[in-house]
């Protein structure tokens, strides 16, 4: 088990000299990820929104509605991650030193995308999104 432990920690070792290339470049790929989904999720709900609009709440409203939804999924999908982060640490290198760095980051991150996103749709026309879908 020892000899174990010893591969896994050279092998993050090595890991963690290659991160300084591949962290940015994965960095970037996960936002765009993150554009992606908040894009298709904020075009795919463009009826709920223009309902909204209509219904007397202005456009402010509904971006603050959807931006709160995508931080509380980014939340609820950071909390998860670091407890199973927390887990694997634990279990595999009997310690508990994991960071919450990158959570604090993405959750950040996916509150500006959907800032960016929400926008977009909210500022169509609600006539035309209602009557073109």
């Amino acid at each position: 088990m020892d000899e174990l432990a010893e591969m896994m920690m050279a092998d993050f070792q090595r890991f963690k000299a290659t991160s300084m290339f591949y962290g940015p470049v994965i960095i970037v790929i996960s936002v765009q990820i993150v554009i992606a989904t908040a894009l298709a999720m904020a075009f795919s709900r463009r009826r709920e929104l223009a309902v909204f609009r209509t219904t007397g709440l202005g456009a402010a409203q509904v971006r603050l509605l959807f931006i709160i939804e995508s931080t509380l999924i980014s939340v609820l999908g950071a909390v998860a991650g670091y407890l199973f982060s927390l887990l694997a640490a634990q279990s595999l290198f009997q310690g508990r030193s994991v960071t919450l760095l990158p959570g604090i980051v993405a959750v950040l991150v996916t509150a500006v995308v959907a800032a960016v996103c929400s926008r977009y749709v909210v500022l169509r026309d609600v006539a035309d999104v209602l009557r073109n879908p």
